[in-house]
């Protein structure tokens, strides 16, 4: 549900055309200063790029093309290589680092916050609701709470919505930087440029930051999403089953 990209009104600008665009200037760029591209496709490329009104239409339109195939790409792979990547930082440093491990939406990482870092309601809240839907890659629940969140409190709706969006952002970044850097690496070893290697290690050094970054970014997506469940369920907005219709249907 969650993982269908969204196109509509304002929603996608950055999660899903910045991406794209960074990728196709990059594809677009690659492309001009390849051995054997043409002359005339240079002619083109320069032609575009040199007029405002039809460089802004391709632009969106491959853009937006580009954004939409890395935001199918999914969230799952970065969030996990930078739960790796934590780990590995964390025995380096000496210290556990299990639980940059946990499966998203990470329940025990929840759990250790509720119960020693919150208010106690938290804590009740926790095991009388949440807890019991835990389980190792319940993202089913995860979405739900969302979907009722949406629902029933715009104003969390809209904070959970930035949250995830920046997740969003910053896993399509990683996809785009990824591909760049394999392109620009690529066009390095064919044309002698320094620039091109510049250009790849500052890639790299970005794709390094994400992936150091990226957990907590998606920790305190579900931290938000929790706190406004909390919120609704505690304050009588969130649906109570009639359990007379229950039965009835059973």
């Amino acid at each position: 549900m969650t993982e269908v990209p969204s196109v509509g009104g304002t929603r996608g600008i950055f999660d899903i055309f910045v991406p794209g665009a960074f990728l196709f200037l990059n594809i677009t760029g690659i492309v001009y200063l390849w051995p054997t591209t043409g002359g005339d496709t240079k002619q083109l490329i320069t032609a575009v790029a040199s007029q405002a009104i039809p460089g802004l239409a391709v632009l969106v339109c491959f853009g937006y093309l580009l954004g939409i195939l890395l935001r199918l790409l999914k969230t799952r792979a970065p969030d996990r290589w930078s739960g790796y990547f934590g780990w590995l930082i964390s025995k380096i440093k000496f210290k556990d680092g299990r639980a940059y491990l946990e499966e998203f939406p990470y329940f025990e990482h929840i759990k250790e916050v509720a119960t020693n870092k919150l208010p106690g309601d938290a804590k009740e809240f926790y095991c009388e609701f949440w807890g019991k839907r835990e389980a190792a890659g319940n993202r089913e629940f995860f979405n739900y709470c969302k979907t009722i969140i949406n629902a029933v409190d715009k104003r969390s709706a809209l904070e959970v919505y930035a949250a995830e969006a920046l997740t969003r952002y910053v896993a399509s970044m990683f996809y785009a930087l990824l591909i760049s850097l394999i392109l620009v690496l690529t066009a390095a070893l064919v044309i002698p440029a320094r620039e091109l290697f510049v250009l790849a290690s500052a890639y790299l050094l970005a794709i390094v930051i994400i992936l150091r970054h990226l957990r907590f970014i998606r920790i305190k997506e579900v931290e938000t999403v929790f706190v406004a469940t909390l919120q609704n369920y505690s304050s009588g907005n969130w649906p109570k089953i009639n359990k007379e219709d229950a039965r009835t249907t059973t």
